[in-house]
């Protein structure tokens, strides 16, 4: 049986939240509030990128390039390659067992510095709660610029 049950409500902020990213600039896209390092941009990259990685390289144990700033430049492609992530991340759950969510995967010193073995099940539940992390910043940036974020 498919373990995409134990995360249903994975896409409740992409669905609440897409339709406002769409209609963003470039300019505000790219713009960084003073004393900080990350713009909406580059969080929106940064989800779909970890997204990636988790599922292909982590959990799957193949390599895939990732997406980078040169392939992502407009706020389209990025939410392109957030939507094909998930369809990657939503695929793997519907084959998954719940066995296979027990599993443990070594995370490398790519993640936080120090080697970590954990369940499948703790990386997934990791992937969807750095989405929501770094989509709280997205719409800070967002109201920092004077817009108004999306609201769920």
């Amino acid at each position: 049986m498919s373990v995409k049950r134990y995360f249903p409500y994975c896409n409740d902020l992409r669905d609440s939240f897409f339709d406002r990213y769409a209609k963003l600039t470039q300019e505000q896209l790219e713009w960084q509030a003073t004393g900080s390092k990350n713009s909406i941009g580059f969080s929106l990259r940064h989800v779909a990128q970890s997204e990636d990685w988790f599922i292909h390289y982590v959990i799957q144990n193949v390599e895939v390039p990732l997406k980078r700033k040169a392939e992502l430049p407009t706020i389209q492609e990025i939410l392109d390659y957030l939507h094909y992530t998930r369809s990657q991340t939503l695929q793997l759950l519907d084959t998954m067992d719940e066995a296979q969510l027990e599993s443990v995967r070594t995370l490398g010193e790519g993640f936080r510095g120090k080697p970590r073995t954990t369940t499948v099940h703790w990386i997934l539940h990791r992937v969807f709660e750095h989405e929501a992390y770094h989509y709280g910043q997205v719409n800070l940036l967002m109201r920092q610029m004077g817009l108004e974020p999306p609201q769920m």
